[in-house]
């Protein structure tokens, strides 16, 4: 039996997958780790399944040392007067030259690592996603941003090949133009 159909067809399909495979994710170049620091609200998600009940979600970051950083969850349960849940994990830097890729954890052996994708120039606007995509949040600092600060987020998400189709906004920022 000649096994040389097989072998080929498996070679196609096998090069046909890794050219579906999106091109690594860059981190911001702009970003200053410093600036990063303090209340950032989540504008819009591509979730993980612990926030799927979550109505709106805050995130407090604070340098702990150059390669460290604690970040405090903080997720309204099923609406914005429902209670608020925390969850607080640990943020290393493994490359200190790129302050963009973070490995977190929330404790126990695993952790994750996201990367800041884009932060616009006075740092008050934040993609902060998986390097797979498949994971996002849109950041503001103020609790409500403007519409064009949305906007810019959508496109800049867009552009580095996250489906934004699939977002989850906050449910104050859940008008018609933004579904």
């Amino acid at each position: 039996m000649n096994r040389l159909p097989y072998l080929l067809l498996s070679l196609l399909l096998f090069s046909a997958c890794a050219a579906v495979r999106p091109a690594p994710l860059p981190t911001a170049d702009n970003l200053r780790l410093t600036d990063l620091m303090g209340t950032w609200h989540e504008v819009a998600r591509l979730p993980l399944e612990f926030e799927r009940h979550c109505a709106a979600a805050s995130f407090q970051y604070a340098q702990v040392a150059p390669d460290h950083i604690r970040v405090s969850n903080l997720c309204w349960y099923r609406s914005l007067n429902g209670p608020m849940r925390r969850a607080d994990a640990e943020v290393y830097l493994p490359d200190l030259s790129d302050p963009g890729r973070l490995l977190i954890h929330f404790g126990g052996p695993a952790s994750s690592t996201y990367h800041v994708a884009y932060v616009n120039d006075a740092h008050t606007l934040a993609l902060v996603g998986s390097p797979d995509r498949r994971h996002l949040w849109m950041l503001a600092r103020e609790f409500t941003p403007p519409a064009e600060a949305v906007e810019r987020l959508m496109d800049e998400a867009k552009a580095r090949g996250f489906d934004i189709s699939r977002l989850v906004f906050t449910r104050e920022l859940r008008h018609d133009d933004h579904l």
